[in-house]
């Protein structure tokens, strides 16, 4: 190749090209084996889904959750509590439908028809659907962050009950749930 052929190609000629060469094959400035030593704290995140009932914001660890689906036929269940808005049969399983929005505040006036999602979650020996008006997606949560004492009094205390944590981002709460306390309590109840 030409000096010429070079510039046309804007290698600016051999020296510089060779340089480019000589510092890709440069070894790396950070020093890997200090990555594990004490001085880098590691975060430890907690992957979650999280979605909205009503005006309230939730997240559930993304280990709890089997999928998430939508234009399920949900069958009443005569005497059910108001919490289990019935029962559906998915992938050849009978799921229970809980109303979290009626759960967590038996007060809650929602109409009857539900037109968001169901997020199918298993924890334990119980795999139930949860409605949620809107799922707004996965995250990651520095562990650190999701703080279950700074649950404020303006919380419902049954929500409080079932609150792993919180984390407050710009003014608003989304509340990380216990899924397993809440799957074994709404199910004997």
């Amino acid at each position: 190749m030409s000096y010429s052929d070079e510039k046309n190609l804007g290698l600016g000629g051999l020296d510089e090209f060779d340089a480019l060469i000589e510092e890709a094959h440069r070894p790396d400035r950070f020093d890997w084996d200090d990555a594990d030593s004490e001085d880098v704290a590691a975060v430890q995140l907690v992957s979650v889904l999280r979605f909205q009932v009503g005006d309230f914001l939730y997240a559930v660890p993304s280990e709890y959750v089997r999928e998430i689906v939508s234009d399920l036929r949900v069958t009443p269940v005569p005497g059910a509590p108001s919490h289990v808005r019935g029962v559906t049969v998915y992938r050849r399983q009978v799921l229970g439908i809980l109303n979290l929005g009626k759960w967590l505040d038996p007060a809650q006036r929602r109409g009857e028809q539900h037109q968001g999602r169901i997020v199918i979650v298993e924890a334990d020996s119980y795999t139930v659907g949860i409605e949620a008006d809107v799922v707004s997606g996965m995250d990651e949560w520095p562990l650190e962050d999701v703080d279950r004492g700074a649950i404020p009094d303006s919380i419902n205390a049954r929500t409080r009950r079932y609150a792993a944590g919180i984390q407050i981002n710009r003014d608003k709460a989304t509340v990380l749930l216990d899924v397993s306390k809440l799957l074994s309590d709404a199910a004997v109840q």
